[in-house]
């Protein structure tokens, strides 16, 4: 494995560092603790991932949830803790920090800024750090994969709300669960909301009819 020098760019306050290998995969982190296992393990994980898209069971397209499902179930290395994350909650559009991004990670097209966008997600421990990892599997030119890694849960935060300009994100270990299910939780609870709901309206009739004697009318 040969990574280049280490590079940094400034988005708005927050400063991205970020090596490259080749025009296989970039690799953005804040605060540099990364060991030799690390990224053979980054290494390795590319080797299993990139042969997916000669097969179709990846794409680079407008399929970031099902690319980021896939992964979390057929990503077979030991050690590693497989999740997805989901994105809805954006930022107020900033020109400048756009600009910024596509100088360094390519075009953005709709993995910022649409109803939802998914990364594939990792843990790994080593050496007692715990390291959190986001992987770009849709639009990753002029890379072939994209990693985010931080060495802790407030770096790896920092560094998707920065690269992907979104106040909140979700991150998930249901590989098969919605995107809706994860973005929208107290939306989607299931029969047991349902049957509150239902309970809930059926105590509010009887309390008119108590009150009145008369069932309630409808519009």
């Amino acid at each position: 494995m040969s990574v280049s020098k280490e590079h940094s760019v400034s988005i708005g306050r927050t400063e991205l560092k970020y090596r490259l290998n080749e025009d296989k995969y970039i690799v953005t982190y804040i605060n540099r603790v990364h060991t030799e296992e690390l990224y053979s393990t980054i290494d390795t994980i590319f080797n299993v991932i990139f042969p997916y898209y000669n097969s179709r069971k990846l794409e680079y397209s407008n399929v970031c949830g099902a690319n980021a499902e896939y992964i979390c179930d057929n990503l077979k290395i030991d050690g590693l803790t497989l999740g997805k994350i989901i994105i809805t909650d954006w930022v107020i559009r900033n020109k400048n920090h756009l600009d910024i991004i596509r100088g360094v990670y390519g075009p953005i097209i709709f993995t910022i800024g649409a109803s939802y966008h998914a990364l594939a997600y990792v843990e790994l421990t080593i050496e007692k750090i715990t390291y959190y990892i986001a992987i770009e599997t849709t639009i990753c030119t002029p890379y072939k994969l994209q990693f985010y890694i931080g060495s802790s849960k407030e770096d790896f935060e920092t560094i998707i709300h920065t690269r992907y300009q979104c106040s909140d994100f979700k991150i998930t270990f249901d590989c098969n669960k919605s995107w809706t299910d994860i973005a929208y939780p107290s939306m989607h609870g299931g029969k047991k909301s349902k049957r509150k709901m239902k309970n809930k309206k059926r105590r509010h009739t009887r309390k008119i009819l108590n009150k009145t004697g008369n069932r309630p009318s409808h519009r």
